[in-house]
């Protein structure tokens, strides 16, 4: 695996995260909306949350399901 090193930085990046913000924001309200009217997606958000996952990782989780639904 090669590695990319950053501009100017002397430790190597191996991936960088780039998110469209509006994107994020658009599914996490959908997500916490879906919880409140689907019940498939209620179970799989609770189910997340007895996992311990946090409240904001486990509504992104639910968005990326949702949206790979409609994809």
């Amino acid at each position: 695996m090669e590695a990319d090193v950053a501009s100017g930085r002397t430790h190597t990046v191996y991936a960088r995260h780039a998110r469209n913000d509006r994107l994020a924001d658009a599914l996490h309200k959908q997500a916490f909306s879906a919880i409140n009217t689907s019940p498939g997606a209620r179970r799989s958000y609770d189910k997340k949350r007895a996992l311990d996952v946090g409240c904001n990782p486990a509504l992104r989780q639910l968005g990326n399901r949702l949206v790979g639904i409609l994809h």
